[in-house]
């Protein structure tokens, strides 16, 4: 694994491919945006990291909808950024709704289980 610092470059420099290659607003954006999210909240630029995964979750509820697996994964990442910063009151919801979309979409998958986790604790 990378440092934090070389993961953010590589990342930066991988976002700005795929929004060439793909679009800004592609799956692949998304998903980039946020692992780059990611490595930002893992040198403690989290409120940065708030920034990319909210817009990494607006690009995934227009593509998906804001009821599909990827807007319940989105959503339960934003949650637990918000939870390390103190804000509670702001993660509960996103994390309430992403059980809910969960509980709706029936799936059995890992980010189901991290999203529960989440929410019991």
């Amino acid at each position: 694994m990378r440092e934090p610092t070389q993961a953010q470059a590589l990342l930066e420099r991988a976002l700005e491919l795929v929004e060439r290659l793909a679009g800004p607003n592609s799956r692949g954006a998304a998903y980039t945006l946020t692992e780059l999210a990611m490595a930002l909240r893992d040198q403690n630029n989290r409120h940065r990291a708030r920034e990319l995964v909210e817009h990494s979750l607006a690009i995934l509820e227009k593509i998906s909808g804001p009821n599909s697996q990827d807007a319940a994964a989105s959503l339960t990442n934003l949650a637990v950024l918000l939870t390390e910063m103190g804000y509670l009151s702001e993660a509960r919801p996103l994390l309430e709704r992403a059980v809910w979309i969960w509980a709706r979409l029936g799936d059995d998958n890992p980010d189901k289980s991290a999203c529960y986790m989440h929410f019991a604790s």
